[in-house]
């Protein structure tokens, strides 16, 4: 056959089907060839899916899907009934969904609600978006969770940026602060100087609070330092403020450094502690000069009291952000005795110089010993007293340890304290022999002392020594005594201070009892369960068996 023939031949086969078609008659008059017979099953059963006869099958299907949704055996059953639904009606299972949101958390499962609105953000629509943000209308702080945790998780983020400047600028509290956690949760940077200008303005407290922290967030990706530093003013609270510069100083953005150092020059004294605060966070050598000048005890550059102690705080703490030994010559000078900074007794410089006392016993320097065995000589507040003691006590020094005794000795429970936190055999030794010789003369006769004792000695290891002191105070059935003693074993966490605590629960005394029951429901394990539950059901004090039930929920669900 030669070609003309065969694309003749080709035309007629193809042009066999294609009238009855053009025609609108039935696939099933064309030519019955087993092709032909399969196309026309293939129409005709596309035709029969969508005709008028499943109407109503589509219709009982929706219905079941529909009630298998709310009553399901299980909530796996009735988010995959959801699931279903949402695949093969989509029209009608999102107007389903908005009815079933529309539902406040506190009367149908929270979950199944997040969960639905988790399947939504998947879809990630227009439509389904906007079935999420009706759960937004029943302002409280539980629906809010829902709707963060379901925008968070749509995968288009230019359609939740797109809803940021809405939120941002809503009359809602509740709004503004869905979209302050949206923009830092998903690092929204499009809209940073709508996002400074709502922050500045925000005067409800929970959505500040997450646009502080959204705003940590932010600054770490995208430079807003220097419109939160333009923007400062605009913030009615100092605290609030200082926030403020704390997420600057923890942006890492070092050119904002030349606005907060001429704030730091020219600014009035809440802008210089700003600007301190945030340099010092930068490690930027402004704040160290600032703090070198303002700290010592001759500079009264500002004539305000209150205002120099404010400001010699803030420089204090921008000092102490730097290392130890490039600040060693300032700190030697403040904590002189004849330092003006360290002996005003007004309210904000006994915070100070207990604040530098308590980084001293964090950072503890032997370089230092005189000059704070020189301060306790003079130390009138017990805050102040308290935080030389603790500092004196961290140095571990041969000469400061038996100041800190010779003050124990006296019945100092502050300097009892200070030598449990310094630790070492040593001084576990001393709180021993002491706690002995008060058993002895009684308890009773320096109670703070004796109270201050038991509590240092629980904060050492848990020898056996430790154990056997702790547990004969224990078994002397004294309230307070005892009972910050059994505290005491429980913190210890062993077997045989766990045991001491056990035979408690046979006291006579409810007070020991009830003692007993606490700690073990922090600390007690499965083989108390048998006497927990006995006491449970059978002790007189309905507040024991309360306690020991409490003891018994906490002990399971820690082995569970």
């Amino acid at each position: 056959m030669n070609t003309a023939n065969t694309l003749t031949a080709s035309r007629k086969r193809r042009s066999c089907f294609a009238p009855s078609l053009r025609s609108g008659r039935s696939p099933l008059d064309a030519p019955r060839s087993a092709r032909h017979v399969l196309v026309a099953c293939a129409v005709l059963a596309f035709w029969i899916w969508h005709g008028a006869a499943p109407a109503a099958m589509s219709a009982e299907s929706f219905e079941q899907l529909r009630s298998e949704m709310y009553t399901g055996a299980d909530q796996a059953r009735r988010l995959s009934a959801a699931g279903r639904l949402l695949a093969a009606y989509p029209v009608d299972a999102l107007g389903e969904f908005a009815l079933l949101l529309r539902t406040p958390v506190e009367r149908f499962n929270e979950s199944f609600q997040k969960e639905i609105c988790l399947m939504l953000a998947r879809r990630g629509d227009d439509a389904s978006i906007d079935v999420i943000m009706r759960k937004q209308k029943e302002n409280s702080e539980r629906a809010l969770w829902i709707v963060e945790a379901a925008l968070e998780a749509v995968k288009d983020r230019a359609r939740v940026s797109r809803m940021l400047p809405g939120l941002l600028t809503g009359l809602r509290a509740v709004d503004r602060e869905l979209g302050f956690y949206l923009a830092g949760k998903l690092s929204l940077t499009e809209h940073k100087e709508l996002f400074v200008k709502a922050l500045v303005q925000e005067r409800n407290r929970p959505a500040f609070e997450q646009a502080i922290e959204s705003a940590g967030l932010l600054a770490r990706s995208t430079r807003i330092s220097g419109s939160l530093i333009a923007n400062l003013d605009l913030v009615p609270a100092f605290e609030d403020r200082l926030r403020i510069a704390g997420v600057i100083g923890r942006s890492g953005d070092v050119t904002c450094v030349p606005a907060l150092a001429a704030l730091l020059k020219t600014g009035d004294e809440p802008q210089r502690c700003l600007a301190l605060e945030a340099l010092s966070l930068l490690k930027q050598e402004e704040a160290l000069q600032a703090a070198q000048q303002i700290l010592p005890p001759t500079s009264n550059e500002i004539p305000d009291v209150p205002a120099r102690d404010r400001l010699r705080g803030h420089a204090l703490r921008a000092l102490l952000r730097f290392p130890p030994d490039r600040i060693a010559p300032l700190i030697a000078i403040l904590l002189q005795p004849s330092a003006a900074f360290l002996l005003e007794d007004t309210g904000r410089t006994i915070e100070s110089r207990a604040y530098l006392l308590d980084w001293l016993a964090g950072h503890p320097d032997k370089r230092y010993a005189a000059e704070l065995q020189a301060m306790l000589a003079v130390a009138t507040n017990n805050r102040y007293r308290e935080a030389v003691l603790r500092a004196l006590a961290a140095t571990k020094d041969a000469t400061t340890l038996p100041v800190v005794r010779q003050e124990a000795e006296k019945g100092d429970p502050a300097a009892i304290v200070a030598l449990g936190e310094a630790g070492g055999a040593e001084s576990e030794s001393y709180v021993l022999t002491k706690l002995s010789g008060l058993m002895q003369s009684g308890l009773e006769q320096s109670p703070d002392e004796a109270l201050a004792l038991i509590a240092v000695a629980g904060s050492f290891s848990s020898s056996p020594d430790v154990t056997a002191a702790l547990g004969a105070v224990a078994k002397l059935d004294r309230p307070p005594f005892s009972t910050e003693a059994l505290k005491q074993l429980g913190r210890l966490h062993s077997p045989d201070s766990l045991k001491i605590v056990a035979a408690a629960l046979g006291s006579p005394l409810t007070d020991i009892r009830r003692a007993a029951c606490l700690v073990l429901a922090q600390s007690g394990s499965s083989s108390h369960l048998k006497s927990l539950d006995l006491l449970s059901r059978k002790d007189p004090s309905a507040e024991v068996r309360n306690d020991a039930r409490r003891a018994l929920t906490a002990i399971k669900s820690r082995r569970n």
